[in-house]
């Protein structure tokens, strides 16, 4: 991560985290975003369609 510039852009919902990475030689800008959807069966997976709305709504 010495090569690069991180910003956090989005960590409000849990399990979706957006981040931005700037080359800091070139400048060249990459966006990653990583999500865990817990199983529905266990204690935390019980708001999958809210997860997928907030998911739905970083692409728009």
């Amino acid at each position: 991560m010495n090569d690069y510039y991180v910003t956090c852009l989005d960590k409000s919902f849990e399990g979706i985290l957006s981040l931005k990475l700037i080359d800091k030689i070139s400048s060249i800008e990459t966006i990653v975003t990583v999500c865990y959807l817990p199983p529905e069966g266990s204690e935390r997976g019980q708001h999958v369609d809210e997860f997928l709305t907030t998911l739905q709504a970083l692409y728009i």
